[in-house]
């Protein structure tokens, strides 16, 4: 991850996505990996309510939770998605 941040801090964007691809693929259940997982939950804004959901569940069985608190907040941050996804189709009984 640090040769990722100095190739980025030196503008060569291309072989900081090459090490960062690298290292989501040599640790598919690593952090990187879960946060790019994640990255395009919080992205796809064509999900319904029930297919936010059903991804976040998803994504939670493949990514076990961090045994730290310090590297939980995404999953927080995902279901804070999911809700709003529920309250703008007007769905807050969940």
């Amino acid at each position: 991850m640090l040769a990722g941040r100095i190739y980025t801090g030196l503008e060569k964007n291309d072989k900081a996505e090459a090490i960062k691809k690298s290292i989501s693929k040599k640790f598919p259940k690593g952090i990187t990996a879960r946060n790019e997982a994640f990255g395009n939950l919080f992205e796809k804004n064509e999900l319904t309510a029930a297919q936010a959901e059903a991804e976040y569940i998803r994504l939670s069985k493949q990514f076990q939770k961090a045994v730290t608190m310090k590297k939980q907040g995404i999953y927080g941050f995902a279901l804070g998605v999911v809700a709003q996804q529920f309250a703008k189709e007007k769905t807050l009984r969940r």
